[in-house]
């Protein structure tokens, strides 16, 4: 997983009125938990609205006071009017201590159905990942290329090592829809040695044939 650092300070008050300053001042209240301690900091936001703004998940390494903070966003709260970023929550990262978070879905190839007139219906553009810090990934790439028309990719085709899918196996992540255009896919065309094969047999016959 990709990581960025903060720098951040330490609330000294955690009140309506200390929040509201600190946001005319262009910061955003914050809590770290999960840890040993539960910290309140105050971080640029500017700096933390670009990762909401981003597909991939990230591991936050947060400065306070000379202390590292390696955590996850779990949760923020916008305002209803001005949609302007009001509070984070932070998941403090523990090594022997799984966590649950969501990474986006990527493709990677030109499906076949596709190419053929299907339509690509992604059902799922994040999923849910259980792991030990360590091993979390910051999406899930998903190769499409031999995906045909009527198709599709669940969460039980995914292939997993280090981290579990929380989702339910059946679940549909990517298919290839039929479409009014769309075309079945072309017969595979036969080994071109059977084709010699079959010619060389007629070729005999007809000699036969002729000396006869």
């Amino acid at each position: 997983m990709k990581s960025v650092q903060f720098s951040g300070s330490a609330r000294t008050g955690v009140g309506k009125k200390d929040a509201k300053a600190l946001r005319r001042d262009g910061l955003v209240p914050c809590v770290i938990y999960g840890g040993k301690e539960q910290v309140h900091v105050a971080l640029q936001t500017k700096e933390i609205e670009k990762l909401f703004h981003s597909p991939e998940a990230f591991r936050c390494e947060i400065e306070v006071n000379g202390k590292v903070y390696p955590a996850i966003i779990k949760a923020a709260q916008w305002h209803p009017v001005s949609d302007e970023l009001i509070h984070v929550d932070f998941l403090e990262l523990v090594e022997d201590k799984k966590v649950t978070i969501q990474v986006p879905v990527r493709l990677e190839g030109n499906s076949i159905g596709v190419k053929n007139g299907g339509k690509l219906n992604l059902g799922r553009r994040k999923l849910t990942v259980r792991a030990f810090p360590k091993d979390l990934p910051d999406s899930l790439t998903l190769d499409i290329t031999n995906l045909r028309i009527g198709q599709s990719i669940r969460i039980g085709d995914v292939a997993t090592d280090n981290f579990e899918l929380v989702n339910p196996d059946r679940l549909v992540i990517v298919a290839i829809n039929r479409t009014r255009g769309s075309v079945d896919d072309e017969p595979e065309v036969e080994d071109e040695d059977e084709e010699g094969a079959e010619g060389e047999g007629g070729e005999a016959k007809t000699e036969e044939a002729a000396a006869e």
